[in-house]
């Protein structure tokens, strides 16, 4: 009886310690010049990397963002010049090996796409939390009750670890799932790490993403419009790359 109890709580500590919501988890990057695919542009240094492989990106983005139905594609600006520029989003496409192209995604598609895979996670992450908690707190109250009635105490345990647990499941679940709080953090972590409306100022090394459908498979090139504010000249990058992080 006791091993049994004591096993169940072992296992609602690791459940708990294991579990975790949305956290912002900063992605490493290079000088431009770095990158093997970098040009220069009035002064300006740029350089892109996709991050298409999935263990590698789920890896440094702390999350499924692959299967959430998103392609990063890491931009870094050593921006030398006097000159600021600006990304054009309807002229910036992703080519795929079979010479498809593909728009960034509209922000508020990708943040919906991030916010379902994330939320989605917690509903199972605290589900198993909640459940192992209740489970471990349902075999105690099982056993106390196995002694006061004088029935077998090992069996009203295992009725109450399971009862604790179904009732974990369903309202850790719907708790996680409806967290405002990942919510929240979700869509201010991808305005932070979006380029698509940010201008590159003179003398500011910059980067971030742009994000792509998750349907893109295989990125080979990535064709950006960058747009001169003062002058409004307008420059067209094709950025060959690898489909790897360097």
């Amino acid at each position: 009886m006791k091993r049994l109890i004591s096993c169940l709580i072992v296992l609602s500590l690791m459940t708990v310690w294991g579990c975790a919501g949305y956290e912002y988890k900063p992605v490493p990057f290079k000088a431009a010049e770095a990158y093997p695919n970098h040009v220069t542009v009035a002064g300006a240094v740029i350089a892109a990397t996709a991050w298409s492989d999935k263990a590698a990106a789920e890896k440094a983005f702390g999350f499924d963002i692959r299967g959430a139905g998103l392609t990063p594609v890491q931009i870094v600006m050593d921006n030398k010049g006097s000159t600021s520029f600006i990304i054009v989003p309807d002229q910036t496409l992703l080519r795929d090996a079979q010479n498809n192209l593909w728009n960034i995604l509209p922000a508020q598609v990708a943040y919906d796409r991030i916010d379902k895979e994330v939320r989605l996670g917690r509903l199972g992450g605290e589900a198993a939390r909640q459940g192992a908690l209740a489970g471990a707190a349902g075999a105690v109250i099982g056993a106390a009750f196995g002694i006061i009635a004088g029935t077998d105490i090992a069996e009203a345990a295992g009725k109450g670890a399971t009862a604790g647990v179904a009732l974990g499941a369903v309202m850790g679940g719907a708790e996680g799932y409806n967290d405002p709080r990942s919510r929240s953090a979700i869509r201010q972590d991808l305005q932070n790490r979006s380029l698509q409306d940010k201008p590159f100022e003179p003398k500011v090394l910059s980067h971030g993403f742009l994000f792509f459908p998750g349907e893109v498979t295989e990125p080979t090139v990535l064709r950006l419009k960058l747009r001169e504010i003062q002058s409004g000249v307008d420059h067209i990058l094709e950025l060959a790359l690898n489909g790897k992080t360097e």
